[in-house]
Formats: C-alpha cells, structure tokens, sequence
C-alpha cells in the first residue's frame, strides 16, 4: 500500500469525497497515511495505528517511502517549508519534522525554515514550566473546531494530542483509547502540571477531557481554549459562576 504525506499546512480529512462532507480529521505537514484508493480528483486513506479512514484530494499530499517520526516536531512558533522558488508554506507546531530539516517525496525536496522541538527530552514538571506555559500561552483563545489541531482551530482531542507530543508522547485519537493511558491520581490534591483529566456527561459517559497546568487550573476547549479552575466536583468556570462538566478521574500519562 502506497505512503502519502500532507504537503500543505493542514489538510481536513473528509468522511466522504465531497466538499460539503463532515471532518474526521486534520493533517499536518508532513504527517503520513496509507493511501486505499484513489478516485478522480480525491483519494481514500488510512492513518497509522489508527481505524480512521477519509478522503483528502490529490494536490494536498505525495507519495513518500516512509514516515516520519515525531522525535522532532516543529516547535510552538511554527516555521515555513520551501521547496522551490514558488512552493513556500507556513507550517504549525506539531508538525514531525526530521533532523537535518529535509523532507523528500516523489515529488520534491522540502527544506524546513525552523527550529525544532526534541521529543525524545520527555517531561519533568520542574524542568519543563517553561515549556508548558509557552505552550498554553501559543492555544489560550484559540477557537473550537470539530477535529481541529491547529491555532486556526482545535478540539479537546487536538489540544491533548499536541501537548503530549511535545513532550514524545503519541496519544490515541479517541476518548476510549486515550482512557487506557497512565495511572490513576485517587486525590485532587495530588495533581500536577501535565496530568489528563477526564469528565462525563449526565448519562456517566466520559465526553471531556483537557489538560491540567497546576494544581488548582486545567487548559481545555468548550467555545474556545480556556483555562478554568478544577476541583473535586470538576470544571469551575468563572464566566458562568458555575460547574460546568463532572470530574470522572485524573490520569498521570507522562
């Protein structure tokens, strides 16, 4: 099966060839599938390590021979990818990226105008404050999109994604797998910058999750990315002077 990579800043997976059809998914530059099928002017694929299958249309990926890895990524501020005195693209934080900063495909030669994030560093929360903090500031009022990952727009999933790559971690694109993530935190008291918290819906299903950056505040999504208080109840946000979504657990995945 052919492997294809997203050549433009971010590509939406579609959930059928049509313009009009809903998202399933965003692609950042550089980021690899298999490709199923082609048709006219779309082409059918598949996400590693991933049940999620969807169209993209030919023009926005070509053909590579492997994937890149996300031991480095570009870093918050984003960069530029050249290929070409007419083919020069803004690329977001996310975005795996090789070390010598040079991507091929059948197509071109890319060179990647940025600086890189290493991955492999992991996380310490002491360490790494900083890091979180630029990352917070760099979503903060970014607003709500179904299956966004990008500062153009974002989801809860998105958000977390991004996150947890930053520091070498690949989580799952869904709510059920990422559930399976980590150790369980049995005390409010206990949470730390970069622990996951997960919340239910009044049917107890788990439907929310977002990111805790201290001990008293978690960075989620609703109608935009927001930092609201967190307790034992849940989510207190501020605006509304109300809870708004029901703690179920807080998980330790880094």
């Amino acid at each position: 099966m052919a492997l294809g990579i997203c050549v433009l800043s971010s590509i939406s997976v579609l959930e059928s060839p049509k313009f009009s059809s809903n998202r399933v998914y965003e692609l950042l530059f550089a980021e690899a599938f298999s490709i199923i099928e082609r048709q006219k002017s779309w082409a059918l694929i598949q996400l590693p390590d991933s049940e999620i299958q969807g169209w993209i249309m030919e023009g926005q990926f070509e053909l590579v021979e492997e994937i890149i890895p996300a031991d480095y990524i570009i870093d918050e501020v984003g960069g530029y990818a050249v290929a070409g005195e007419n083919k020069t693209m803004q690329i977001h934080h996310g975005s795996p990226i090789p070390e010598n900063k040079s991507i091929i495909t059948a197509v071109d030669n890319y060179k990647i105008l940025s600086d890189l994030r290493d991955t492999e560093e992991g996380y310490e929360e002491e360490r790494d404050r900083e890091q979180l903090e630029n990352f917070v500031a760099s979503y903060l009022n970014t607003p709500f999109s179904y299956k966004g990952r990008t500062v153009h727009g974002i989801d809860n999933i998105g958000l977390c994604g991004l996150f947890y790559r930053h520091f070498g971690l690949e989580i799952p694109k869904d709510i059920p797998g990422i559930l399976q993530l980590g150790t369980s935190i049995d005390f409010i008291s206990e949470i730390k910058g970069g622990d996951l918290a997960f919340f239910i819906n009044e049917q107890g299903e788990v439907d929310h999750l977002g990111i805790i950056i201290s001990d008293e505040e978690i960075l989620h999504v609703v109608e935009k990315v927001r930092i609201d208080s967190i307790d034992n109840e849940g989510i207190y946000n501020h605006d509304l002077q109300q809870t708004t979504h029901k703690l179920r657990i807080v998980k330790r995945v880094l």
